[in-house]
C-alpha cells in the first residue's frame, strides 16, 4: 500500500509538471529553456526542449533552442552533429555562421586537421560577409600548417595581414607566419623579426605571452642567458596567468645556475643584423650530449621523410627507446637523428632493434663537434 502511494505521488508530480509546461505560453516556455541552458542542466534542457518542439513545432525560437542544446553538449562529435543541423537545415538563421565557427573551434581543439580544413573552407565560402570570416581563414591556415602545407598557409596569412586590421586577428596572423618562418628558415632573422613585431606592436594581444616565451627560448638556445632570463621574467610579471608563464618559470629554474642578470632584451637593429638569414639546426641540448665536446659519438639516421607530421609521429614513437631525438629539416625533406652512442657496436645494436621492432631502416652516422657546430658523417 505504501509503495503504491509513493508511485501515485511521483506520477502526480510528473503530470503536474507536464501540465504546467503545457500551460506556459510560447515565450514563457522559451524563457524557461534559456534559464535551464544557463544553469547547464543538460538533462532538463533536453526534456523541456522536446516539450517545446511538440507544442510549438513552427516556432521561430526552434533554431535558438537547438543552438542551446549544441552548446550544452559535452561529446565533441555529437556537438558537431548538432551544430551542423543548424548550418544545413536553417538557411535563414542569423547565427548560422556562429554554428559553423563552433564546428571549426571544436575540430581545432580535438586536433582533427583534415576535417578542420574542409569545414574552415566551407565557412569561408558560405559566409563571406560574416564577422567570423577571418576566423575561418585563420582556422584554415592553422589546419594547413599542421598538414605541412606551409606555402598555402603562408599565402592566406599574408593576405590577412594585408587586409585585416583587427588587433587580435592581425597579431595571430603575424605569429603564425613567424611559426612558418621557423619551420622553413629556423631561428632566422625573419623569425625573430616576426615575434619582435608582436612584442613591440601588440602588447595587449593574446599572442604576446607566446611571443615573449619564444624570444626567451631563442636567447636560451643561443646561451644568451641574461636576455633569456629577462624575457622570461617579464613574461611572468606581465602575464602571470598565461600558460606560457608556467613554462617560463621552469626555464628560469634551469638557467639560474648561470646567475643571469636583468638586461634589455628586445632585439634592436644590431642584434638583428647578427642573426643569420637561415639558421636551421637540430633543436638539441649540446651540453647533455656527451662527456666531452671533443668526443666522437654515433647516432642512427632515419629518413628522408617528406611530411613533417609523419616525421614527428615517428620521432614520438621511438623517443622512449632511443634518446635523444633530433629532427633536422633539409632542403626538401626531414631527417631524424636518434640516440647518442659512444661506440659503433652499441649503435649497430640499436639500428637492428629499430628495424625489428618498428620497421625503420636507418644508417649509422658519426657526429663530430667543435665549439660551435656539429658535423654528421654517414656509415
Amino acid at each position: 500500500m505504501q509503495i503504491a502511494c509513493i508511485v501515485l505521488f511521483c506520477t502526480t508530480i510528473l503530470l503536474s509538471r507536464a501540465t504546467d509546461a503545457d500551460a506556459l505560453t510560447e515565450s514563457e516556455l522559451f524563457r524557461n529553456i534559456q534559464k535551464i541552458s544557463e544553469s547547464r542542466d543538460a538533462g532538463e534542457l533536453d526534456t523541456m526542449s522536446r516539450k517545446f518542439f511538440r507544442l510549438y513545432p513552427k516556432s521561430d525560437h526552434i533554431p535558438d533552442i537547438r543552438l542551446m542544446i549544441a552548446e550544452n553538449e559535452k561529446n565533441p562529435e555529437e556537438a558537431i552533429r548538432k551544430y551542423r543541423v543548424l548550418v544545413d537545415k536553417y538557411r535563414y538563421y542569423q547565427k548560422r555562421d556562429y554554428a559553423q565557427f563552433r564546428i571549426c573551434e571544436i575540430l581545432y581543439l580535438v586536433a582533427r586537421w583534415s576535417r578542420l580544413r574542409v569545414e574552415a573552407q566551407k565557412g569561408a565560402k558560405l559566409f563571406p560577409k560574416s564577422s567570423y570570416h577571418v576566423n575561418f581563414q585563420l582556422f584554415l591556415a592553422k589546419s594547413l600548417i599542421f598538414l605541412d602545407q606551409l606555402d598555402e598557409a603562408s599565402k592566406i596569412l599574408k593576405k590577412i595581414a594585408r587586409t585585416n586590421h583587427h588587433y587580435e586577428n592581425l597579431s595571430l596572423a603575424i605569429l603564425l607566419l613567424a611559426h612558418i618562418d621557423k619551420y622553413t628558415s629556423g631561428y632566422s632573422k625573419k623569425y625573430i623579426t616576426g615575434i619582435t613585431e608582436i612584442i613591440v606592436g601588440f602588447k595587449n594581444s593574446d599572442t604576446t605571452p607566446t611571443a615573449l616565451y619564444l624570444l626567451g627560448s631563442y636567447y636560451e638556445r643561443k646561451r644568451d642567458y641574461d636576455r633569456s632570463y629577462s624575457a622570461y621574467t617579464d613574461l611572468i610579471k606581465q602575464y602571470p596567468r598565461s600558460p606560457e608563464s608556467v613554462y617560463a618559470r621552469e626555464h628560469i629554474n634551469r638557467i639560474e645556475k648561470y646567475h643571469p642578470q636583468k638586461v634589455a632584451y628586445i632585439p634592436d637593429s644590431a642584434i638583428l643584423e647578427n642573426i643569420d638569414t637561415i639558421d636551421i639546426r637540430p633543436e638539441i641540448d649540446l651540453e647533455n650530449r656527451a662527456p666531452s665536446r671533443a668526443d666522437l659519438v654515433y647516432a642512427i639516421s632515419l629518413g628522408p621523410f617528406y611530411n613533417l607530421m609523419r616525421t614527428r609521429k615517428i620521432a614520438h614513437l621511438i623517443k622512449k627507446d632511443c634518446k635523444p631525438i633530433s629532427i633536422v629539416r633539409l632542403r626538401k625533406n626531414f631527417v631524424i637523428y636518434a640516440g647518442r652512442f659512444s661506440d659503433s657496436e652499441t649503435a649497430l645494436t640499436m639500428k637492428i632493434r629499430l628495424a625489428e621492432e618498428f620497421g625503420l631502416n636507418g644508417n649509422i652516422v658519426r657526429i663530430k663537434r667543435d665549439d660551435k657546430k656539429q658535423y654528421f658523417y654517414g656509415e
